[in-house]
C-alpha cells in the first residue's frame, strides 16, 4: 500500500475529472481518445485504456515506493520467466521506445509501465476447484524452478527478506518494542532455514487476484513485489486465505496445492511448519507497512471513504498484532 497522502489526492482528481497522474503519464504512449479509466489503487495506480481498439493496462507508482532501478530489476525477472515459458505479460514500449516513463507533478515523481490486458478472469479463492488448485501448485513450482537460474543485473537487484525485516523495524513506532522483538526473533529462525534449491527470487504476492484464468490457461501478473525469500514464503503469502478455512478444508486445499507443486519441484520436508513461521512474518510486515502508509498524513483532510478504510485497516492489523504478541510472549 502506497503513501495514503499521495493516494487520496490522485484519487480525488480522478473522481472529479481533474488532470491526474494517469492523464499525464498516458501521454507517453499512443492511446484512443477518452478511453482512459481508473481501475484500482493500492501499491500502484492502475488504469485501463484502449490502444487502437485493444485493451491495455497503465501501471503507475510513486518513486517513493519504487525507483526506476527497482522496476528494471522487476522487468529483468519477468523477462527471465518468459524465457522459461512462464505466462508473464511483456511491457509495451512507449512512443520513445522505452519500457518505463517518468513524470513529475505536485505530489512528486512517478514511474509508469504499460501492459497488454490479459484475456480471462480472476477466480475468487473459494471458487477454485481441485483441478485449479493442482495447476496453482504447478504454476508456483515452475516459477521457483525458473528462479533458481536467474542471475540479476549487477547494478539492480531485488530486496531480500532481511531488507524487509530491517525496513519494518525502522518503520515501527519507537514504543512498538514487542513487535520489534518478534521480528528479530523471526529473523534468527529464518536464518537457520537452508537455502540452496529452496531459496530464490519469489513472486511474493502470487495470490488468486494476481492470476488471470482463461479456461485451462492462465497469466501471472503483478511481480512488482518480487524479493529473495525461502520459496515456502510464496505459498504462505500467496494462499494465506487458507488460514481462515475449517481444518478439514484447509488440509484438502494444501494437499491439492502441494500435490501439483511436487509434480514439478520438491518441497522441504518441514514446509508446513515453515508456513506457520511465515504467517507470523507476513502479519508483522503487513502491520508495519500499513501503519507507515498513514504516517505523516493529516486525517482531518481525509475524505469519508479513506477514514473508513483507515479504521478498517488499523482495527484488522491491531487485532493481528495482539494475537502475535500473545503467542510469542509464551515463547520468548
Amino acid at each position: 500500500m502506497m503513501n495514503v497522502e499521495i493516494m487520496w489526492k490522485e484519487v480525488y482528481k480522478d473522481d472529479n475529472k481533474l488532470p491526474s497522474i494517469g492523464t499525464q503519464m498516458i501521454e507517453f504512449w499512443d492511446y484512443d481518445e477518452e478511453s482512459l479509466r481508473p481501475w484500482r489503487v493500492s501499491a500502484n495506480f492502475i488504469y485501463s485504456f484502449k490502444q487502437n481498439g485493444q485493451d491495455r493496462i497503465l501501471r503507475i507508482v510513486p518513486d517513493s515506493e519504487r525507483t526506476v532501478k527497482q522496476i528494471l530489476a522487476e522487468l529483468d525477472f519477468m523477462n527471465h520467466l518468459r524465457k522459461h515459458e512462464l505466462p508473464i505479460l511483456e511491457p509495451l514500449l512507449s512512443k520513445k521506445g522505452d519500457e518505463i516513463e517518468s513524470g513529475m507533478n505536485e505530489n512528486g515523481l512517478f514511474h509508469a509501465v504499460v501492459y497488454d490486458h490479459a484475456p480471462g478472469r480472476y477466480i475468487e479463492f473459494e471458487d477454485l476447484n481441485e483441478k485449479q488448485w493442482l495447476e496453482y501448485g504447478r504454476m508456483m513450482a515452475r516459477l521457483h524452478n525458473a528462479s533458481l537460474t536467474f542471475i540479476p543485473h549487477s547494478k539492480r537487484k531485488r530486496r531480500t527478506w532481511k531488507d524487509d525485516i530491517n525496513i519494518a523495524i525502522q518503520k515501527l513506532p519507537e514504543d512498538d518494542v514487542e513487535l520489534k522483538k518478534i521480528l528479530l526473533h523471526l529473523q534468527k529462525l529464518i536464518e537457520k532455514i537452508p537455502k540452496g534449491k529452496f531459496y530464490g527470487l519469489i513472486h511474493y504476492d502470487l495470490c488468486y487476484d494476481n492470476i488471470i484464468w482463461d479456461n485451462d490457461s492462465y497469466v501471472i501478473i503483478d511481480l512488482d513485489d518480487a524479493a529473495y525469500y525461502p520459496f515456502v514464503v510464496d505459498i504462505a503469502f500467496g494462499i494465506d486465505d487458507v488460514r481462515e478455512q475449517p481444518p478439514e478444508k484447509r488440509e484438502q486445499i494444501l494437499n491439492w496445492f502441494s500435490t501439483g507443486y511436487k509434480e514439478i519441484k520438491q518441497l522441504p520436508a518441514d514446509w508446513k511448519e515453515q508456513l506457520n513461521l511465515f504467517y507470523d512474518l507476513e502479519d508483522s510486515l503487513k502491520y508495519a507497512r500499513t501503519l507507515y502508509a498513514y504516517h505523516g498524513t493529516d486525517p482531518d483532510q481525509y475524505p469519508e471513504w479513506l477514514i473508513k478504510l483507515k479504521q478498517r485497516h488499523i482495527k484488522y492489523m491491531k487485532g493481528n498484532k495482539e494475537k502475535l504478541i500473545a503467542k510469542w510472549n509464551e515463547i520468548l
